[in-house]
């Protein structure tokens, strides 16, 4: 009897133990998320890459959270339905979708943050209600969301794009794709005055719907599409530059700068917008502006291209060759581009010739401009021979258009843009081509003394 006890204890623990190791999920990297050549793994345990704990497939309603330092997540490659999408809920944190589509099944927010330090790449986020948002509450005014950047996603077939409240893109909006999203691909609603948000994108593509800015607005209604104005002052700023567009609206936004912007078919609207300043932009098809807005940046720096006002037929003529048209082209009796370019990118060629009453170069107020009844008049920086550390505060031109007074008489350039870049005249290939507002440069003079005149 003892014999046929102990030997069903044996039994017993042996199939224990087998069924203790049939139960085990083999999780390398403790993310949670099993070895996919594990037989026990099971759909949505697996993992794609297990020995990082950082790389793992997302899952419907996930919360992410980071530490005191940077968290890194890179989601596992695939199609996902997740009509609860992804949160991420603290600041420093950097989503890498690794070229995983999120579909909401028109539901819900696909993305969804409230902090700083927010990165987001490499996603392809479609049908939900809000593909992505950034939000932070009203009361947040005093640190709104800054220091995050999006780049290389791909927005679709969402009904807003992208939805930021009181939050900033400032470190990067580049190579973005937004297409077909039904009522907006980018709606902007920032009620914090006293700040400054920029949207400086980069090789971005809006395909379908317009790109839309609304700021300082409140949409009352989804239904009734009502826009209600907010306090807005100078001090709350929008850049819009370096964009590809079908075309652009922006509502009810004032101080809003929009160049450098190439607008492929159905033009630029400002309806009901204040305070405005286009220029710098390659403009084709309608332009709408029922306020008075600024569509030139003045004589020295010039206005847009117009792809239907390029030659005489259209009523541009360019009898002395300066680049620009010259008669203005009037989008309405208060809204008016007085210096049209007959160019695309004609700006960065533009050199506008001096004043007739231009005799005084002395610039006594430092503002960048010769004193003299005129004060488009340029400014004139005496250069001697060998290195000159200048600092360059006029409109973006190439090189050789920016420097043409003193053609003859530089060698070497340099600036810094993240690396050294270098400009000689002497060279057909160079990394240096721009002088850009804002920046300094190294100029080296060959002659004895010079006067680089600039306007």
């Amino acid at each position: 009897m003892k014999k046929i006890i102990i030997l069903t204890g044996i039994l017993l623990s042996i199939l224990l133990n087998i069924s203790i190791v049939m139960a085990i999920c083999v999780d390398n990297d403790g993310d949670g998320f099993g070895n996919p050549a594990s037989p026990d793994c099971t759909y949505p345990e697996l993992d794609c890459n297990d020995n990082n704990g950082d790389e793992y497939p997302p899952v419907d309603g996930m919360e992410i959270i980071g530490g005191p330092s940077f968290k890194d997540v890179i989601f596992c490659p695939g199609t996902y339905n997740l009509p609860n999408g992804v949160k991420l809920l603290s600041k420093s944190i950097d989503l890498n979708c690794n070229g995983a589509t999120l579909n909401g099944s028109n539901s819900s927010i696909g993305i969804f943050y409230n902090n700083s330090q927010i990165f987001i790449r490499n996603c392809n986020v479609m049908n939900y209600e809000y593909g992505i948002v950034g939000y932070k509450p009203s009361e947040g005014c005093d640190q709104p969301g800054h220091n995050n950047s999006m780049e290389e996603n791909h927005i679709s077939f969402n009904r807003v794009g992208l939805y930021l409240e009181n939050m900033f893109i400032d470190w990067g909006f580049n190579t973005n794709i937004f297409q077909s999203n039904t009522d907006y691909n980018l709606y902007i609603y920032e009620n914090c005055t006293n700040s400054w948000l920029t949207m400086q994108t980069y090789g971005c593509e809006i395909n379908g719907k317009s790109l839309d800015i609304f700021t300082g607005l409140h949409g009352s209604s989804a239904q009734e599409q009502k826009i209600i104005q907010k306090s807005i002052t100078q001090d709350t700023t929008i850049i819009i530059q370096n964009l590809n567009s079908g075309h652009l609206d922006v509502v009810e936004s004032d101080y809003v700068t929009i160049k450098n912007n190439n607008i492929s078919y159905d033009g630029i609207r400002l309806v009901n917008t204040l305070n405005s300043i286009v220029y710098h932009n390659n403009i084709n098809g309608h332009r709408f502006d029922n306020k008075a807005n600024q569509w030139d940046n003045g004589r020295l720096s010039g206005g847009n291209y117009w792809e239907n006002y390029d030659e005489p037929s259209e009523g541009c003529y360019d009898n002395d060759n300066d680049g620009v048209c010259d008669i203005p082209f009037v989008i309405d009796e208060d809204s008016i581009d007085n210096y049209p370019f007959v160019e695309p990118y004609g700006w960065l060629n533009y050199n506008p010739p001096m004043p007739e009453n231009c005799t005084d170069y002395i610039d006594n107020d430092l503002d960048g401009y010769a004193d003299s009844e005129d004060q488009d008049c340029p400014f004139v920086y005496a250069l001697k021979q060998g290195w000159n550390l200048i600092g360059y505060t006029f409109p973006t031109r190439n090189i050789t258009t920016a420097l043409a007074s003193i053609n003859g008489c530089y060698g070497y350039i340099f600036g810094w843009y993240d690396f050294w870049n270098s400009f000689d005249p002497l060279r057909p290939l160079n990394t240096l081509r721009n002088m850009t507002f804002g920046r300094g440069y190294w100029i080296k003079v060959n002659c004895t003394e010079v006067n680089w005149t600039i306007s």
